[in-house]
């Protein structure tokens, strides 16, 4: 093993201009197939297909009727209603009309922010 050890490296310093332009070779000829990689990072893809996981969110995606999904959370500080204000509910509608523009995006699953499901009665204010 000491043997290869020094050999190898006996090598590299006598004769380094050949090993730098084996070394080149090497990376220029790995860089020529770089272009044909293809990269995935869809998180649905990086299990494999009867994979138990991925079964079961295909099988609830397909019956519930699931799509991806976006979450926009709203804060306004400033006034003492929050939210709940003309000003604030007018721009969030128009944001939530905005996602319509694009092909592909669907109104199925869509709770419009000026209609919320979760509204609680706070004595005088809504919560």
């Amino acid at each position: 093993m000491k043997n290869l050890k020094n050999r190898i490296i006996e090598i590299s310093v006598t004769r380094h201009k050949r090993v730098l332009r084996c070394t080149l070779l090497i990376t220029l000829a790995a860089c020529a197939f770089f272009p044909m990689v293809k990269m995935d990072i869809d998180p649905e893809n990086m299990l494999e297909k009867d994979e138990l996981a991925r079964v079961f969110h295909n099988e609830a995606k397909k019956q519930f009727n699931l799509s991806d999904t976006v979450v926009i959370g709203v804060i306004n500080e400033e006034d003492p209603d929050g939210v709940f204000n003309p000003g604030t509910l007018g721009r969030i509608f128009e944001l939530t009309g905005f996602h319509t523009v694009y092909a592909g995006c669907s109104f199925v699953g869509t709770n419009l922010f000026p209609c919320p499901d979760n509204v609680v009665a706070f004595k005088d204010h809504l919560h």
